[in-house]
């Protein structure tokens, strides 16, 4: 960073030099000497040079050849010169006027005129300075901008237009610039709006945002443009500017209406899945009422047959009607079954701080007054934790146990195990026992509604417990999963998210058409 200002003397007689320098050395100055044009030429491009003292009659290379190189270069065209001479004819002064001087200055000078020339030129070049550095900031914020920019003159010509202005409408400066904005292009910015925003909305609130323009442009096609106004007054006070920024929309609108589109699409959807949790609702409302009323009057008059018949009975028609009472027993089972799992998939979740520990020794402690001569070995740990629905988790390991006690049936030592475990780095829970197992393949078929698998035959069951589980798990927000192998037992997992799970109401379960699927379900 320079302290003080730099000043070239030129002149082919050293003691001119001397003497200016001395001059102006006093007055805080740094001076660069140069006897020749050539010499002169060299120190400019090399040093940053303010100001330029030039004698006029030099040999080989004359003071206005030098003047007109340093105004041919775009580095150094704008520093002031002073002219030095001995000639007095006015024919010089025009001479060097023309070629492009700042100021001209006869021999011998007087020393207070030439140190005020100085002091003002210097003056007007550190003002212009800061001129056009503030242009270049100017015009390099300008090309930094990613929307397409241009600056207007009262006229409505352009003044500037951004890099991207260019890029993005594919036009050249020599097009563009000194142009009124509605002949640019062919005349594609001659838009009904643009004119309206320019001409009529602008000079009465000086800015404006956010006004929208759809135009078919000759360049780039159809274009939704969001322009921004901004009136200026000119520094000069004489005129104004007008700053306008572009910003295409285009595919904006476009995502905005497939939103739009989307959102009417669910919002339909959702008005047909409440039309189907409304049917539903009423569905197993027919399923509680409409269904288990004649199964009471079956049940009721085989038990009158039963009652009234007594001994009057062959052995023939009581295997029949046991058979009819086994049916109705086994149909309202099925019903309560498909209930519950209605329920699991559509109740609102009651999320706390749960034991699930505790609610295990529960569940073990029913299943040992179901069976009591049995020999069974419960494992449960202590201090199981879970955040969770207690009322959907106890049904989840009322399923989970209850298969294991099942399934461990013919155990001489059943061990049926309840636990927790770090399983990739997040906590899963288990249920282990030691019963038949089963067919890693046939693992992703235990989960769906009705699925038997091969072998289970034997086992009571309607194929609904672990579908009712998984459904359960998945509302929570968690995954259940099984290993087993055959003879050897099997162990199911489920995970239960640390944090609160969206609340969700789950409507992918639609129990009238598992009815309806009849060849998959043996009610009897």
């Amino acid at each position: 960073m320079k302290n003080r200002p730099v000043i070239l003397v030129v002149d082919d007689q050293i003691q001119n030099i001397q003497l200016l320098e001395g001059l102006l050395v006093r007055q805080g100055y740094e001076i660069i000497q140069a006897e020749s044009g050539e010499e002169a030429l060299g120190k400019l491009s090399g040093n940053q040079v303010d100001l330029v003292l030039l004698d006029v009659k030099m040999p080989r290379m004359s003071g206005f050849e030098v003047l007109t190189k340093i105004r041919a270069d775009k580095k150094t065209q704008r520093i002031p010169v002073v002219m030095i001479t001995a000639y007095k004819e006015n024919e010089a002064r025009v001479k060097a006027l023309e070629s492009g001087c700042d100021d001209f200055i006869s021999k011998p000078f007087d020393q207070y005129e030439l140190l005020a020339r100085v002091k003002s030129l210097l003056r007007i070049k550190y003002l212009n300075d800061e001129v056009e550095e503030a242009r270049e900031l100017a015009e390099n914020i300008i090309n930094t901008v990613r929307e397409p920019l241009i600056s207007l003159d009262h006229d409505f010509r352009v003044v500037t237009a951004s890099r991207s202005f260019y890029e993005f409408f594919k036009v050249k400066p020599e097009e563009t610039v000194g142009q009124l904005i509605y002949d640019l292009g062919n005349k594609q910015w001659d838009i009904p709006r643009l004119r309206e925003l320019l001409e009529t909305i602008l000079p009465q609130h000086t800015t404006f945002d956010n006004y929208e323009v759809e135009h078919d442009f000759a360049t780039i096609g159809r274009r939704i443009m969001l322009l921004n106004a901004r009136q200026i007054q000119s520094a000069s006070g004489n005129g104004r500017i007008i700053l306008l920024a572009m910003e295409d929309i285009t595919e904006r609108k476009q995502a905005e209406e497939e939103i739009k589109g989307l959102s009417l699409s669910l919002a339909s959807r959702a008005a047909d899945l409440e039309d189907s949790n409304r049917e539903l609702a009423a569905f197993n409302y027919t399923v509680s009422h409409d269904l288990r009323q004649p199964l009471n009057n079956i049940s009721s008059a085989c038990q009158a047959i039963e009652m009234l018949g007594g001994d009057k009975l062959d052995e023939g028609n009581k295997g029949y009607l046991k058979m009819a009472i086994d049916g109705v027993e086994s149909m309202s089972k099925l019903i309560s079954t498909l209930l519950r799992f209605s329920r699991s998939a559509h109740s609102e979740l009651q999320l706390k701080l749960v034991d699930l520990g505790e609610i295990a020794n529960e569940i073990a402690a029913t299943l040992r007054l179901t069976e009591p001569k049995r020999q069974v070995t419960f494992k449960i740990a202590d201090g199981v934790m879970a955040h969770c629905d207690p009322d959907l988790l106890k049904v989840v390991l009322e399923n989970f146990l209850g298969n294991a006690w099942k399934y461990t049936g013919k155990q001489r030592e059943a061990i049926i195990e309840f636990g927790s475990a770090e399983i990739a780095g997040a906590t899963a829970f288990f249920i282990r026992d030691n019963g038949p197992g089963f067919s890693m393949p046939d693992a992703e078929e235990l989960f769906i509604p009705f699925k038997r698998l091969p072998g289970t035959a034997e086992f009571t069951g309607h194929g609904i417990g672990l579908a009712t589980v998984e459904r359960i798990i998945r509302r929570h927000g968690g995954k259940v999963w099984a290993e087993g192998v055959p003879g050897k037992g099997a162990t199911f997992y489920f995970t239960v998210p640390a944090e609160e799970p969206l609340r969700t109401k789950w409507t992918d379960v639609n129990i009238a058409s598992v009815l309806l699927e009849s060849d998959q379900v043996n009610v009897l």
